[in-house]
């Protein structure tokens, strides 16, 4: 059995936490927490960036990092039963990438690639999930500002899905 890492197509930006902090203060989803409560996710958290047509993750392939978009564009695609891939989904600045993934630990049911340059703030799911199994104000803010964000993701991809059918 092979030992080598996966391949990570991102480049890793060195960022500090207080640096790390200072972006995560500008994002509306987080708007919620405390500074504070956002510096317990600069601390786990890392900064990468990667160029246009890196592919983050693909469809039935495990999830390894919870990915919030700083800038560029992501989109999210299904294979649908023609073999096409449409688009099920564009992912922005401020907004997450395979969330339902992350929080269900569950492969994904998308393919997930950057179409421009984009960076991110991108923290381990492992770690991710034990700050989200905590008691205190960090985790139930995170876990509520995840929850909202993951029903605005259902919600456009159903959407984005009619509009295909119809």
């Amino acid at each position: 059995m092979s030992t080598q890492p996966l391949h990570d197509p991102m480049a890793r930006l060195g960022l500090q936490p207080r640096e790390i902090l200072r972006l995560l203060e500008s994002v509306p989803l987080l708007d919620d927490m405390a500074t504070r409560e956002r510096a317990v996710l600069a601390e786990v958290a890392e900064v990468v960036r990667c160029a246009a047509n890196v592919q983050l993750f693909d469809a039935n392939e495990e999830v390894r990092w919870w990915y919030l978009v700083l800038n560029g564009r992501v989109e999210e695609t299904v294979r649908a039963p023609d073999g096409a891939w449409p688009v099920v989904r564009e992912v922005a600045a401020g907004q997450c990438v395979g969330l339902d993934s992350v929080l269900s630990g569950t492969p994904s049911a998308t393919r997930a690639t950057a179409v421009m340059l984009s960076s991110f703030v991108r923290i381990p799911v492992p770690e991710l999930h034990r700050l989200l199994r905590g008691t205190g104000p960090v985790s139930i803010k995170l876990q509520t500002a995840l929850n909202e964000e993951l029903g605005r993701d259902l919600r456009a991809a159903t959407a984005a899905m009619i509009d295909r059918v119809q």
